[in-house]
């Protein structure tokens, strides 16, 4: 938008960052081709080729050009400064200027050409993601120490390796400073600050000798024994009985409860920033010694994360096994000595110079079904997923999921789960070794049979565009287009290219699981939203749990990033060409006359002549600034009020309203995109009418906005830019939005409402929803909104007899219902497959599994 008043700084960036490339044509060009290959034709194959850079030395150059492809082009480039040539002999221009505007993370302000201090800079309040070790199995994260020395540690011993307990909680960053009153703790997934419900951890950070202050650290909740006081946090967690991680979500979002602050403990294991200085240049060592200095020994709240320096591969060994073995641990972090700590501010934030081991437990169990991987084409993979049982007594069997029960050979077992995918072969009653990371007991109540019903909508990001699909019709599609397997549990898909929407952002889609349910079906209805699932699904709460379905949990909606901020988009569609930025149909047959379909015709069909007239029609092909908002304009009013509708001659879009000035304003957004005709008339009752005819303008209204019951949001408006996107919500509004509150939205359609709540949560605000259910002669509707006031919750059970879905998303394990962006839970178990017992006659028992779960995290 033009701005008015005054023009910011941002906006000058904002308005650099949109413009594109810029090419700079004309003599004289950036670089010359030159030397024997130009002056004779050709050159010798151990021979270089000159470049002429018209400037002074720049080391940039030769650097980019090195990595260059061909390989064998960048190999024999001898690169030549030249400000004021070329001179003598024959020279080809090839390559030159552009101006390229620079991302958002480099236009920094500061001082001279230089700016990567100032890139890296942080203080108290600047928000930054966390550092972690990279990710991978058997490469920067292992079961077996001594695979972790082989791969990991034996290559960064020589500057000698932190080795520390690896805590279970959930990662905050506090941000402090007293003379600025900056008194923040972050969260990791969402970034929240929780300082204001965690008062009693807040004043002992006030109290530290310190005046600012940056902590990365993880809380643990530990169950203490009845009257116990405790004299430190430390004392804490040697007494107390760490509480899991999911049972402690209440930290993140929703109020905490008085047990989970008597028994947390914020655990440092780094310091970023001190007393007006950064520290993430020093080596880690550097900051260990800081931090554990700054933590004092009685403090309630505070403790620092227990670990040691080890020099070589005795001392390596020996301390992972010892901070692996601490009560609590999950595992072991090892850090190299000198490493730093890298700034970044969006993405992942992982480096190498970190590795973990993790305490994997191991049971031996039988194979009671095995699945097979197929490529996309429908060929067998060598690779093979083995659904793995335990054996249960059977006066246990009355406690279990009927589901989760096999009987093989007079004997009975429960199954745990399905263990990843591996290359070794086993069949049907084989003992195999599988390692999850952790077991846990749920009750009756809670079963690790999780589902969705086939119609929710889920949002899927793919090639950075968004698209709300049916869990029906992307299960549908991952087996037509992906991989597909089918295991006696149930059917497995999945394309690689889909993202979908977690707690923690926008995450890869590991799989989609499909099987059949005989029973009820719940439907939970509230203020934050809808969702439909078996009566076991866990849904995250308010509360700061995840709560069965059954239990009609208080719902909470999802934080939607943006993934894009696009402020051109090109229209594309099928059998149109383009002619300077217009789209001009293909006419198919000119003229000719063909039979077609006609059910009043006695025969069933009919001659026509087959319409070309429409060639000389069009409609932009590419769209920006004020053409751009003219196209969303008019998507919004369709979606609203508008119907369209063809037949064999003739395409038409009809947009209604009794505001005819709104009207008329979209009718000028339509002339400044196509040339279609527009055409008015007022019905009987006073509302307006006007029709545009013309087969361009129909096929790009349905192909980007459906019709009737199919109508939904525009995929491209996602990704657009927040302003863009307030035109289209603002036009979408005025035509059937409800007026007593702005951008509140009425229809009966759950894609649009699902659709508008993403663009709403977009714009970080809180999304009510009305229901009214579906009465005689009338339709179910809906309306929402983004103020705290909504519906009562609502719980209805109904007979289901079909396929129910599942996404999987590790690790994180949630994704979100678009109806309101909801949290809901996937809590399949897949183990880590590590080998087959040939030797082993029987799995192991209810026996082996029950201290597996008493375990908890440790080894």
């Amino acid at each position: 938008a033009e701005p008015e008043g005054e023009i910011t700084l941002e906006q000058v960036l904002g308005a650099f960052r949109q413009v594109g490339l810029i090419p700079i044509k004309g003599q004289p060009a950036a670089a010359y081709l030159s030397g024997r290959v130009v002056n004779l034709g050709k050159i010798p194959l151990d021979h270089d080729i000159d470049v002429i850079f018209k400037q002074h030395f720049d080391p940039r150059i030769v650097i980019a050009i090195k990595k260059m492809k061909p390989v064998w082009l960048a190999n024999r480039i001898h690169p030549v400064f030249d400000y004021t040539g070329p001179g003598i002999g024959f020279s080809v221009p090839i390559l030159g200027y552009a101006l390229n505007p620079l991302p958002r993370e480099l236009m920094i302000k500061g001082y001279g050409p230089y700016r990567q201090a100032l890139a890296k800079e942080i203080f108290p309040s600047k928000l930054f993601v966390g550092m972690k070790p990279k990710s991978g199995m058997q490469k920067h994260e292992w079961w077996d120490t001594k695979e972790s020395w082989l791969d990991w540690g034996a290559e960064n011993i020589e500057g000698k390796i932190y080795i520390e307990e690896k805590v279970d909680g959930r990662r905050f960053t506090l941000h402090l400073d007293k003379e600025k009153k900056i008194s923040k703790l972050v969260t990791e997934d969402r970034q929240r600050d929780r300082s204001s419900m965690l008062p009693e951890l807040m004043e002992e950070f006030q109290r530290l000798p310190v005046e600012s202050l940056i902590l990365d650290g993880e809380i643990v909740v530990y169950d203490l024994p009845g009257k116990f006081k405790a004299k430190n946090a430390r004392t804490k967690r040697m007494i107390g009985e760490l509480i899991a991680r999911e049972d402690s979500a209440s930290l993140t979002a929703g109020e905490v409860k008085d047990w989970i602050k008597k028994g947390m403990v914020y655990v440092v294991y780094d310091i970023l920033f001190k007393d007006g200085k950064q520290l993430t240049d020093l080596s880690y060592k550097e900051r260990r010694e800081i931090y554990t200095k700054l933590v004092p020994k009685d403090s309630l709240y505070i403790d620092y994360v227990r670990g040691k320096e080890a020099s070589d591969m005795k001392g390596y060994f020996k301390l992972v096994t010892k901070y692996r073995s601490l009560k609590g641990s999950e595992g072991t972090v090892m850090k190299r000595s000198d490493s730093i700590y890298q700034v970044k501010f969006s993405g992942e934030n992982r480096t190498g110079a970190w590795g973990k081991t993790k305490n994997l437990k191991t049971i031996d169990v039988i194979v009671l079904g095995i699945t097979q991987k197929k490529t996309k084409a429908g060929k067998p993979l060598p690779t093979w997923m083995y659904e793995s049982f335990f054996e249960l007594p059977k006066s246990e069997v009355s406690k279990w999921y009927p589901g989760d029960i096999k009987e093989y050979e007079g004997k009975i077992y429960a199954r745990i789960g399905t263990a990843y995918g591996t290359g070794e072969k086993a069949k049907i009653g084989d003992i195999v070794t599988v390692m999850p990371i952790r077991f846990r007991e749920y009750e009756k109540e809670g079963k690790r049979r999780v589902s969705l019903s086939p119609d929710r909508l889920i949002p899927i990001l793919e090639n950075n565009e968004l698209r709300l699909w049916t869990l029906e019709s992307l299960f549908r599609r991952c087996q037509r287009e992906g991989h597909y397997w089918k295991g006696e549990i149930g059917e497995f898909a999945y394309l690689p290219s889909l993202k979908t929407l977690t707690s923690n952002g926008w995450k890869k889609i590991h799989y989609i699981f499909k099987h059949s349910f005989g029973g009820e079906l719940i439907k939970l209805r509230q203020r934050r939203g809808e969702t439909i699932c078996t009566p076991e699904h866990s849904i995250l709460a308010q509360e700061g749990s995840w709560f069965n379905a059954s239990n009609n949990p208080t719902f909470i909606q999802a934080k939607v990033p943006r993934f894009s901020n696009n402020t051109e988009f090109t229209l594309n569609i099928d059998g149109y060409k383009v002619e300077e930025n217009r789209l001009y149909l293909i006419p198919s047959y000119k003229g000719e006359v063909k039979r077609r379909k006609n059910i009043k015709s006695y025969s069933g069909s009919s001659w026509v002549v087959c319409p070309y007239s429409h060639s000389n029609k069009w409609i932009l092909h590419s769209y920006r600034g004020k053409n751009l908002k003219a196209l969303l304009r008019i998507l919004g009013a369709y979606i609203s009020e508008g119907n369209a509708d063809k037949n064999q001659t003739s395409w038409r879009v009809r947009i209604s309203n009794n505001n005819k000035n709104w009207l008329d304003k979209i009718s000028k957004d339509v002339m400044r995109i196509s040339n279609c005709s527009v055409n008015w008339y007022k019905g009987k009752k006073g509302t307006w009418s006007m029709t545009i005819w013309g087969k361009p303008f129909y096929d790009a209204i349905v192909n980007l906005a459906g019709v009737k019951k199919e109508k939904r949001i525009p995929d491209f408006i996602y990704g657009l830019r927040e302003d863009l996107q307030n035109v289209f919500m603002v036009s979408m509004w005025l035509g059937d939005g409800d007026k007593r509150k702005e951008l509140s939205y009425c229809s009966a359609l759950p894609q649009l409402l699902a659709g508008w709540s993403i663009l709403l949560r977009m714009r970080g605000m809180n999304v009510s929803y009305n229901w009214k259910d579906e009465m005689k002669g009338a339709s179910a509707a809906y309306s929402v909104k983004y103020h705290q006031k909504g519906t009562k919750k609502e719980i209805k059970r109904f007979p289901f007899n079909g396929y129910v879905y599942d996404l999987g998303v590790n690790p994180i394990h949630n994704f979100v219902d678009a109806m309101g962006c909801i949290l809901v839970h996937n809590t399949w178990m897949f183990p880590y497959f590590k080998e087959i017992k040939k030797d082993k006659k029987e799995p192991d028992t209810l026996t082996t599994v029950e201290r597996l779960i008493k375990l908890g995290t440790g080894p």
